[in-house]
């Protein structure tokens, strides 16, 4: 292949690229192992200083004790010297015990310089001492404890560190008490260093006090420059030095006792400090050359599969695929572990998920040891409370080298962890953030639940009001129906009528809001007005219940505003009603207020207050949402959508407003909203909101659930053989279904929930069969027909026909209803047909289908 020939890309030839590209690569790598090296060295040698200033500190504290021992010695020796050697020498025989393993030397020096006493082998001539430094000290008087430079003892012969105190008698100097010291007893700490650590004692002058090693090299030596030594030094620190004495370059902690003038100084070679940090390069260098080697490689062969023509373009796309997958593979965690399980390598992405077990994440450490510290700080959720056994079930997963599982960690985030093991024995994993993608399917999850519950509750909400209009509308159709009975059935039909379009306005509205579609009115109205429209309108409710229901304004008299009083009595309504509902004795107020205004326009609020049941502080987050309620279990004792008070939230933002809640169970509740609204002044636009009715507040239910046909009023009747026990909470409910009842010749007595149902069956009274609803107050229907049932196996009681009377209609209510021991199942609405059917079936002697 000539020179011309030669494969180019964008006209540059190929040879040339891949030259770069190399290069490149190679630069990329070995600036990255520089840059983890010098990391590496840097901590190794942070790590060391740290070390030595721990260990000064520890053998300064040992050099303080001696010396306080020393001190408490000359204290105690100094007022047993009377003069008489002899006897004075029997005092120190019988305190060597205690002090030989400290002091090799007691001596007296006279007030005139010349030895008194020793307690070695006396000399063959007389010794005067009057030059020696710890005796001129004392010389000129004050009693203190004074510690000399190393000296070469006349009578010893060795080298020691004199601790001297005066002998004072009467006020006058008789003379100084010395104890000698090996200088060695200051070094004796380094048994704990280790033996690569030197020891030194050194005065603030310069003077080594103490060394080892080589001590005797050190005496008479004098140290300059140095931090411990510089004017005002600190307590304590380190600093890097070639050593005076052996020329060897170590790492220094030092600390001060700077009442004895006197440092302790630590140093450990800087060679044998960076020792883990050469490992660590060979391991990093190896890693270094084996990917260049492989970068090497891989360039090479692609070149080489490029030069060649019949596979120039299967290669080229394949290297551009492979080159793009490792580029994108980057961005995530990934982590090596050897074949001894020990860390081998994590990218900085796999520090930053594991941010609190941080400081383990380095080579040498076991995945057990990692996981374990990493839960005992908490990092992760599932370990909480269980440490051991979720460490044993991790490493389980962990060492089978095919693990794929969702981790949690204390920060909030979800990890998908992805491990494989290589055959080598190494376990290679990837570390994927799916936090997003697991809030989301929560967040959904969540919806969807509130979502079903809501669903549920519309249709009980929707079929309760169904039931009336429906069942009353089979019975007005009968013959010969008297004009009393007919006016009743009537008037239910229409107050069930109203309750669904409330139901149904209320649904209508929220999704007006929700779609962006709902218009505010604009009108002058009186605030004062509208609270004492809203209390006339609840104060026949109010007076049933003999609560106490009242109004105020709280403003201004007189002044008016412009806004949508359509709205705010639509609010103030719903208010209302749920206060008059939830509020079984006491008051009821109503109340309103000017927040704050300028000159133009104002802030109002209106607040109910009363004094029901309350609502506990973690569910009052859930009031003002359309799909949540504060109570959805199957015995809620009021009922209700929940859409009232989400309304409320949607009107008062819309309005530049508000709302909010203050409560606590058992000590009533206080809802208001606040609104932004125009302030009228005297003598300007007089015209009023609107004067409308608002209908009472009820509950809602979803809106897919089967229609019942209704029942033709000539189905064929069951004979009256006997009682039918009908136990529902809603009074039209039981008079529905006691009329229908009676329409078919059977006799039927009602309860108004399950706890009553149970108290009179298990009393005696005497019944056949069992109209059962599922959702009630205080005990639900199956509850209840657990109990009769338990009643029935007890007693040996044959077994009553059971026959669920429920709003929900669909599968899954069925089959909780026979679970719970029910026989049959009717949704309502009740139709007369349906109801025969079940009637013919369980007492007709039919076998039930």
């Amino acid at each position: 292949m000539t020179k011309a020939s030669l494969p180019k890309l964008g006209g540059i030839p190929l040879k040339a690229i891949f030259a770069s590209l190399l290069a490149v690569c190679l630069a990329i790598i070995w600036l990255a192992v520089t840059y983890q090296l010098d990391r590496r060295k840097s901590a190794d040698l942070r790590e060391t200083r740290l070390s030595t200033e721990f260990q000064a500190q520890a053998a300064a504290e040992n050099a303080n004790s001696l010396i306080k021992r020393l001190n408490e010695i000359l204290l105690d020796l100094r007022t047993r010297w009377d003069g008489d050697a002899r006897r004075f020498g029997e005092i120190v025989r019988q305190r060597q015990g205690y002090m030989a393993d400290v002091a090799f030397q007691i001596a007296i020096i006279d007030q005139d310089g010349w030895l008194a006493f020793s307690n070695l082998e006396a000399p063959k001539t007389r010794v005067y001492l009057g030059e020696r430094e710890h005796f001129r000290a004392h010389v000129g008087g004050g009693d203190r404890l004074f510690i000399s430079k190393p000296l070469l003892g006349k009578v010893s012969g060795k080298w020691s560190i004199q601790f001297t105190r005066p002998i004072i008698e009467g006020g006058a100097f008789k003379g100084v008490l010395v104890v000698s010291v090996s200088p060695d007893i200051f070094t004796a700490f380094h048994q704990r260093l280790g033996q690569e650590s030197t020891i030194s004692l050194v005065a603030d002058s310069g003077e080594f006090m103490a060394r080892h090693p080589e001590g005797l090299q050190a005496m008479g030596k004098k140290l300059a420059d140095l931090p411990f030594l510089q004017p005002d030094p600190a307590q304590s620190g380190s600093y890097v030095r070639v050593g005076k004495i052996d020329g060897v370059e170590r790492i220094y902690g030092f600390y001060r006792l700077p009442e004895y003038d006197l440092t302790v100084n630590v140093g450990r070679s800087v060679e044998r400090a960076l020792l883990p940090y050469v490992h660590y390069r060979q391991m990093v260098l190896m890693f270094g050359a084996g990917g260049s080697l492989i970068v090497i490689v891989l360039l090479l062969m692609l070149y080489r599969a490029l030069v060649t023509r019949a596979v120039v373009e299967q290669q080229l796309q394949a290297s551009q695929a492979m080159l793009r997958s490792a580029v994108e593979t980057i961005g995530e965690a990934f982590v090596i572990y050897d074949e001894n399980d020990r860390l081998a390598f994590c990218n900085e992405q796999y520090r930053d998920y594991y941010q609190t077990s941080a400081d383990l994440l380095v080579p040498g450490k076991t995945f057990e040891e990692i996981i374990r510290t990493g839960a005992e700080r908490g990092q992760y959720q599932a370990a909480i409370g269980r440490v051991d056994e979720w460490v044993a079930e991790r490493l389980t997963v962990h060492r089978s080298g095919n693990t794929d599982l969702i981790q949690r960690l204390d920060d909030g985030r979800w990890l998908r962890i992805r491990e494989r093991k290589t055959p080598e024995g190494f376990i290679v994993g990837f570390r994927i953030d799916i936090t997003e993608l697991y809030l989301a399917k929560e967040a959904a999850e969540s919806a969807s639940q509130a979502k079903s519950r809501f669903l549920a509750t519309m249709s009980h909400e929707i079929r309760t009001p169904m039931n009336g209009i429906l069942g009353m509308a089979q019975l007005l159709l009968a013959p010969d129906l008297p004009a009393g009975e007919r006016l009743d059935y009537a008037r239910t039909i229409l107050n069930s009528g109203q309750t669904l379009m409330t139901l149904l306005n209320d649904v209508l509205d929220l999704s007006k809001i929700e779609a962006g579609k709902f218009e505010l009115s604009d009108a002058v109205f009186s605030p004062q007005q509208l609270i004492h429209e809203s209390v006339a309108l609840f104060s026949a409710s109010a007076r049933e219940k003999s609560l106490d229901l009242q109004g105020q304004w709280h403003g201004e008299a007189g002044q008016r505003y412009r806004a949508d009083p359509l709205r705010i009595r639509q609010m103030l309504a719903n208010l209302v009603s749920n206060a008059v509902k939830f509020t079984a004795q006491g008051y009821v107020r109503v109340e309103g207020r000017l927040v704050d205004s300028d000159d133009r326009h104002a802030t109002l609020e209106f607040a109910v207050r009363d004094s029901g049941i309350g609502i506990a502080p973690e569910k009052q987050g859930l009031l003002f949402h359309a799909f949540s309620q504060a109570d959805s279990s199957t015995t809620r004792q009021y009922g209700g959508t929940g859409l009232g008070l989400s309304i409320v939230r949607r009107l008062a933002e819309l309005m530049g407003g508000s709302v909010g809640v203050d409560s606590r169970p058992g000590e009533g509740a206080t809802f208001w909203f606040r609104i932004r609204a125009e302030r009228i002044a005297a003598g300007s636009d007089s015209r009023q909101g609107e004067r409308l009715p608002v209908a009472p507040a009820v509950a809602a239910a979803p809106l897919d659930a089967p229609a019942v046909p209704a029942a033709p009023l000539d189905a064929p009747a069951v004979p009256a053989i006997g009682r039918v026990l009908v136990v529902d909470d809603n009074a039209v409910n039981r008079k529905v279904a006691q009329a229908l009842l009676g329409k078919l010749g059977i006799s039927a007595s009602t309860a108004e929930n399950g706890r009553e149902a149970v108290q009179r069956l298990t009393g005696g009274e005497p019944c056949e069969l069992v109209l059962l609803d599922v959702q009630m107050p205080v005990m639900d229907g199956l509850e209840a027909t657990r109990r009769i049932r338990d009643w029935e196996q007890a007693t040996g009681r044959s077994r009553l026909p059971i026959v669920a009377l429920t709003a929900g209609a669909f599968a899954e209510d069925s089959a909780r209803c026979r679970e719970a021991g029910m026989d049959d199942f009717l949704a309502k609405p009740l139709a007369r047909e349906q109801l025969a059917a079940v009637l013919q079936r369980w007492l007709g002697g039919q076998a039930p289908v």
